[in-house]
């Protein structure tokens, strides 16, 4: 695509398991730049579109300070995991205590996803403190079963 800092696109194409061309037209249309980066309050609008576009929920977490340690909170105030410091929660640890799932991870300057807890970036290795997360989930229901159609008086 001769683009770079495009960790955004990547990421996002990942997260939502769509084509990179397709993500990357979006973000054009959208104000990024080939070459340029997006400023995480950009990224996360963006990424809330497509969430809706695409039927995934998106849920946005901070870092909080407390008493003897740190969280990382909703605006609902929904505890994600707790650190003992600031910047405890790494790229490389980040399975140890963030529950399975799908994330997209801001670190300094870079975005990167995560997929069923797996890395998927050039950073998977890399003890690069956490700065910002977003759990992305897809909508779908599972299937509830309806037992009640069955006759268990024959048992």
């Amino acid at each position: 695509q001769n683009d770079t800092n495009c960790c955004t696109v990547i990421s996002a194409s990942i997260i939502f398991d769509k084509d990179y061309k397709k993500i990357h037209s979006y973000f054009a249309e959208n104000g990024r730049k080939n070459g340029k980066g997006l400023s995480w309050y950009e990224y996360k609008k963006l990424i809330k579109n497509l969430a809706k576009k695409y039927g995934f929920k998106v849920c946005t977490y901070r870092l909080i300070p407390s008493i003897y340690s740190w969280s990382w909170k909703s605006k609902e105030n929904e505890s994600l995991c707790f650190v003992n410091s600031r910047t405890g929660l790494t790229v490389n640890n980040f399975s140890d205590y963030l529950p399975k799932g799908n994330y997209l991870l801001g670190v300094k300057n870079h975005v990167l996803a995560v997929k069923n807890n797996i890395v998927h970036d050039w950073t998977v290795d890399k003890k690069k403190p956490i700065t910002e997360i977003i759990k992305v989930e897809s909508n779908e229901k599972v299937k509830e079963y309806n037992f009640s159609k069955f006759d268990f008086s024959k048992f």
